[in-house]
């Protein structure tokens, strides 16, 4: 069996033809990823825009529930918190994929939303134009809880109770 890489040859305008010809003509011949889309990474761990937190939830979707959800289609959003600077999700399920949204409600303090992303769609966590906005979160497949974040107080509480650590209570919503 011969080796196509050993042999060589010069050709007419000086150039070696031969395994190193063939060797790049190899390379040219590999396939090449397409460059990531411009955005912000698609992540699916916790992660956090302004007054909002999106936090891995695995969740249990009924049969009820599935009749209930709002199925974003592509470029589609509902709103997350209308206060403030606003927040939207919105989806990007171009490539297929669903992106289904429910108003929580939960024993899960200040929660708002229950996220479903199916591969291979995104969604996106975005503040409206003309706001100070920040980047947009790109969320990836997986279930989320997205929570409305509160500042919190540390108060004294005048009852004595067995703990001796000070309790805290939410004041007010965090703002950007």
């Amino acid at each position: 069996m011969t080796d196509p890489y050993t042999d060589s040859t010069t050709s007419a305008d000086g150039r070696t033809d031969g395994w190193a010809a063939r060797f790049l003509d190899d390379l040219d011949a590999l396939p090449v990823a397409d460059p990531p889309p411009p955005g912000p990474p698609i992540l699916t761990g916790q992660q956090r825009q302004g007054d909002v937190l999106v936090v891995p939830y695995p969740f249990t979707v009924t049969a009820r529930q599935r009749r209930t959800g709002v199925q974003l289609g592509d470029r589609e959003a509902v709103v997350v918190v209308r206060e403030g600077h606003g927040h939207l999700l919105q989806a990007a399920t171009a490539a297929g994929g669903t992106v289904t949204a429910w108003r929580y409600r939960g024993a899960v303090p200040n929660a708002v939303l229950l996220v479903e992303v199916v591969a291979p769609a995104h969604a996106l966590l975005v503040q409206p134009a003309g706001t100070d906005a920040h980047d947009p979160l790109a969320i990836g497949p997986g279930r989320y809880c997205v929570l409305r974040q509160m500042e919190t107080q540390v108060w004294a509480d005048p009852t004595p109770h067995p703990s001796p650590q000070p309790r805290t209570r939410s004041e007010r919503f965090v703002t950007d």
